[in-house]
C-alpha cells in the first residue's frame, strides 16, 4: 500500500487522463498508485499537489507526459506481422489508395499505429 488518499489518486488520475488522453480502470487502481509513487520520487515532489503544480512549468511538462505515456501505456508491435495483414493491405487498401491517386503517380502511407516505430521501416 502506498498510502495515497483517494483524493491524491483521482487527482493523479484526472491529470494523467487530461494529459494523455488514457482511461484507466478503475480496476487498475493499484498500477496508478505504483505509477504515482514512482513519478513522485523521481521529481522529487513531496506531495501529489506539488507534482501537478510544476505541470505549470512547459519544460517539466513536455518531460513528464513522456515519461507518464511510456510508464502507463504498453507498446505493441504487432501489425504487419501476419501474412493476413499483407493480403488486406494489397488487396484492399493499396488498390483503392493506387486507383485514387493513379494520376499523381505518387503513394503515401502513414502507419500510425506502429507503437513504438518499427513497422515503417521493416
Amino acid at each position: 500500500m502506498t498510502g495515497f488518499s483517494d483524493s491524491d489518486i483521482g487527482q493523479f488520475h484526472t491529470h494523467v487522463v487530461s494529459r494523455l488522453g488514457l482511461c484507466v480502470d478503475r480496476n487498475n487502481i493499484g498500477q496508478l498508485e505504483q505509477v504515482l509513487q514512482r513519478r513522485l520520487r523521481q521529481t522529487h515532489c513531496e506531495s501529489v499537489a506539488a507534482y501537478v503544480k510544476r505541470f505549470g512549468d512547459p519544460q517539466f511538462a513536455k518531460t513528464e507526459v513522456r515519461e507518464l505515456a511510456a510508464e502507463m501505456t504498453v507498446g505493441e508491435t504487432f501489425f504487419f506481422r501476419y501474412p493476413e495483414h499483407f493480403k488486406v493491405l494489397a488487396e484492399v487498401a493499396l488498390g483503392e489508395r493506387i486507383q485514387a491517386r493513379h494520376d499523381v503517380r505518387q503513394l503515401r502511407l502513414l502507419s500510425a499505429g506502429c507503437a513504438s516505430g518499427e513497422e515503417p521501416f521493416r
